[in-house]
């Protein structure tokens, strides 16, 4: 019987029914056809059809692949980029708050010298008037610089020095001593502990 079915397949082989025979196959008889007679050409055409299509579909993953990769280099450079950005904004912004820092405790001084001068002006517009201008040199070419003298026989002038920064301009009082004036006549006088200036 074994003989009998391989020389009833060559000869349907041969004449190419076996291939019609394959193709009648259906359901379990088509994986004994299949061994008996050998796949059909039009199953043999959908697998490498299938083949095909899935070279195609795995060319596709791996240039979409490629595309990912390199959209994550280019935001892995951009997110690069922008972390150099933070840290330079970072160092300028301490920068720029010690900068403030030092500005503002420059106004905080500034502003204490002023809050004490102006605390000065108040305690002698409370405490003294001035009742008499004294022109220590007497009349001179030019402007004469001039002193002032308060209800409570204190002399106040003018007072200048240094330069440029370190240039200091403010009312004084002036206590017994000798002095001279900065105006043309740059003379010499003296405040005497009674009071009278000579």
């Amino acid at each position: 019987m074994k003989y009998l079915l391989i020389v009833l397949t060559l000869s349907l082989m041969g004449c190419g029914m076996a291939e019609d025979i394959t193709r009648g196959c259906k359901g379990d008889l088509d994986t004994l056809c299949d061994m008996i007679f050998g796949r059909d050409s039009e199953e043999i055409d959908k697998v490498a059809e299938t083949v095909e299509e899935n070279s195609q579909s795995i060319e596709n993953i791996e240039n979409q692949i490629q595309f990912l990769n390199n959209m994550v280099n280019l935001m892995t450079a951009q997110i690069n980029s922008l972390e150099t950005d933070i840290f330079v904004l970072s160092n300028t912004q301490q920068n720029n708050t010690t900068v403030i820092n030092t500005l503002q405790n420059n106004q905080n001084a500034l502003q204490n010298q002023l809050n004490t001068v102006v605390a000065d002006l108040a305690a002698l517009e409370a405490q003294d008037t001035v009742v008499d201008y004294v022109d220590p040199c007497g009349d001179g070419p030019g402007f004469d610089e001039i002193i002032m003298k308060t209800s409570s026989g204190k002399y106040v002038a003018y007072f200048q020095s240094g330069n440029g920064n370190n240039q200091k301009r403010h009312l004084t009082i002036l206590t017994p001593g000798n002095y001279r004036t900065t105006d043309q006549q740059q003379c010499n006088f003296s405040v005497l502990a009674n009071g009278t200036i000579q």
